[in-house]
């Protein structure tokens, strides 16, 4: 998450540097920042997305542990009461 950040504050600081030295006129500026920007939220919602997937994923490892955890718990109970299930 902090990579993300590093790059958004980079890409601010680009932005106003490109700004104070650019050769091209005010339109051609705004077009390749803006062109700038978009490469730079793509690329913060495809982190996102990835980071999405990771939690979904450890979730739903979290959910198989809780119900091995809940049958041994069971059967464990069972065992110890005698009788079997």
């Amino acid at each position: 998450m902090r990579t993300e950040w590093a790059f958004l504050a980079g890409l601010g600081v680009g932005a106003v540097a490109g700004l104070m030295v650019a050769p091209q006129s005010g339109k051609d500026t705004q077009e390749l920042l803006a062109g700038k920007l978009r490469g730079g939220l793509d690329q913060v919602a495809s982190a996102g997305k990835k980071v999405r997937a990771q939690v979904k994923d450890m979730a739903n490892r979290g959910k198989e542990n809780v119900a091995e955890a809940i049958d041994a718990g069971k059967e464990a109970a069972y065992r110890a009461s005698g009788t079997e299930g």
